[in-house]
């Protein structure tokens, strides 16, 4: 507790009791130019309560949303564009091809003139023809397959990597 000389100060100044808002009051008037002996509590405001902010809680929805991410990310390939990039052929050039090839061995001379053994040669020709296009179809699908997954799983990783981008901004 503090003593003071003067017998027109009070230790505490701040009296909860009182309800004028007004600084001035009977109490407070003085003689003389001192200072009012007692202020009304609702004087001051409540003291602010001061928390220590969470950059998450202010910035969640944006994350959640990823909205931001349209704007903000790295230019990638749409499900569309990929579909497209990465559809199969369809071989019909080849196909083409081997049933020239068939009918070219039809027409081949053969001996005697019997036609056969040029039959024959011609389809067993066209089915190796064949048998290729589909090997060549089915290495295509997989190679076409593992390509799209490998497209997507970058995009994926590109996602998120914009997005821990994003969010280490924030907190900084």
């Amino acid at each position: 507790m503090v003593k003071y000389n003067d017998p027109n100060l009070v230790d505490d100044i701040f009296d909860d009791a009182s309800s004028t808002p007004s600084v001035v009051s009977p109490e407070t008037q003085q003689t003389g130019g001192g200072f009012p002996r007692v202020l009304p509590g609702d004087f001051f405001p409540d003291a602010p309560k001061i928390t220590s902010p969470d950059a998450l809680q202010y910035y969640a929805p944006f994350l959640e949303d990823e909205s931001y991410l349209k704007e903000f990310a790295t230019p990638s390939l749409t499900d569309e564009q990929l579909d497209r990039l990465y559809a199969p052929s369809d071989f019909k050039d080849r196909r083409k091809l081997a049933l020239a090839e068939f009918g070219f061995g039809l027409a081949a001379p053969t001996m005697g003139g019997q036609i056969g053994p040029a039959i024959s040669q011609a389809g067993q020709q066209l089915a190796r023809n064949l048998a290729g296009i589909k090997q060549e179809q089915a290495a295509e699908q997989r190679q076409l397959a593992n390509a799209r997954i490998t497209a997507e799983l970058q995009r994926e990783a590109q996602r998120i990597q914009d997005k821990n981008h994003y969010m280490m901004q924030i907190k900084h």
